[in-house]
């Protein structure tokens, strides 16, 4: 049989999504001769809005992204035409903090920077605001990166304080972060959590 190509979106490189995503491709190459590219697009927003430009086939996307692109909620202005293939496993949002800036709680939050925004996943943002709101931190500055490479970059030489990351469970890079004594992760309290629902 002849080969098919297709193109898959998946997150920044690294990223998990990323790796499931070249696997998938594997397993598509072996057992179905279909030679999948993976093309790291950002972030599940962006991939709905680089498939529905017809540049991409495939994209792996939170549940939150393929609802607003299927029902036209902002920031899409018309109904993508897509649909479900196969549901993964659960992506996270997780606080992770630099051991040496002495954040151990919530309240410590205050006088810092986090990285707590991404243009291709505005649900990072929404997430930082409801914090905010939550908690009544009054002095938290949250800044933008473009991808979680971008994120850990300056989690890593010390730019920030902390990042509001996503991801699945054991990502590599996160891993090796823990492994250097390099990170610590802030834990949310139940309350802060309904109300941050809320």
């Amino acid at each position: 049989p002849s080969l098919s190509i297709a193109r898959m979106g998946t997150s920044s490189v690294g990223s998990t999504y990323y790796v499931i995503a070249n696997g998938l491709g594997e397993l598509l190459h072996k057992n179905a001769n279909i030679n999948m590219s993976v093309e790291p697009i950002g972030g599940s927003y962006a991939n709905i809005f680089t498939m529905v430009a017809g540049k991409i086939d495939y994209a792996i996307t939170n549940s939150g992204a393929a609802v607003d692109g299927f029902q036209a909620i902002p920031p899409f202005k018309e109904r993508a035409q897509i649909g479900l293939i196969a549901q993964g496993q659960t992506s996270l949002r997780f606080i992770l903090v630099r051991r040496d800036s002495n954040i151990k709680t919530l309240a410590d939050l205050n006088g810092k920077i986090i990285i707590g925004a991404r243009p291709a996943l505005p649900e990072m943002a929404q997430l930082s605001n409801a914090l905010i709101k939550a908690t009544g931190l009054t002095d938290l500055r949250i800044v933008s990166t473009k991808d979680t490479k971008e994120s850990l970059r300056h989690i890593a030489s010390g730019t920030v304080d902390g990042i509001i990351i996503p991801g699945g469970l054991r990502l590599p890079a996160v891993v090796q972060m823990f492994r250097d004594g390099l990170v610590d992760p802030l834990y949310l309290d139940p309350e802060t959590v309904e109300k941050m629902q809320a």
